[in-house]
């Protein structure tokens, strides 16, 4: 998703075709975006509060642009959706050199723009450039697609981390982090049941 803040053209881009033609009523939910302000750089949600908007020109099945308002001097860059770590399974994390089990705690956090996940198990004994594998599903998540409502269980078997090794780095006592790939998605999924990078439910009568 692209908002252009002198002119208020939102352009966004789907996973899925949108079905959508020239002068449908649509609404958007949940998107995050970057912006600074007097405090400095902040994340918001938008559109707050939520209202219709008007689908001004599609461009291929899976963009269109709509006009979501002037901000005027403030930039806006669009943040993959967030995620909030709930739990996690006592044998979620395998070392490979001794086949020892690590169990994720409170201050693991996934951060989706980088891909990086900042896992946080107590006296975990690895070392930088060490390998370990996750057991599929045992990494429970809210994210903000769906406002943080249902929990998720990562990884899946379809992600590109499950079912391979990887290396830890930035290694403290309690502390590493390792890559398992970024999310491109964010906000809300509607009724339509599509991920979209914005969802979008469509309000129009037809």
């Amino acid at each position: 998703m692209k908002y252009h803040h002198p002119t208020g053209l939102t352009t966004v881009t789907t996973l899925d075709p949108h079905g959508f033609s020239e002068g449908d009523k649509i609404t958007m939910a949940g998107i995050i975006f970057e912006c600074p302000s007097t405090a400095g750089i902040t994340s918001n949600i938008f559109p707050a509060p939520q209202v219709s908007f008007t689908v001004d020109r599609v461009g291929s099945g899976i963009t269109f642009e709509t006009n979501t308002g002037i901000v005027a001097n403030l930039p806006h860059t669009f943040q993959p959706s967030t995620h909030k770590f709930i739990r996690a399974d006592k044998d979620a994390i395998t070392i490979i050199s001794s086949g020892n089990k690590l169990q994720p705690v409170k201050g693991t956090n996934y951060d989706s723009a980088t891909g990086v996940l900042s896992i946080t198990a107590l006296a975990h004994g690895l070392a930088n450039g060490n390998t370990i594998q996750f057991a599929n599903e045992s990494l429970v998540f809210k994210c903000s697609q769906d406002n943080f409502f249902k929990e998720k269980k990562y990884p899946r078997s379809t992600d590109p981390i499950a079912g391979v090794t990887t290396a830890v780095a930035n290694v403290t006592t309690d502390t590493f982090t390792v890559n398992v790939g970024v999310t491109t998605t964010g906000g809300l999924v509607g009724p339509l049941q599509m991920e979209f990078v914005a969802s979008i439910l469509e309000n129009s009568s037809t």
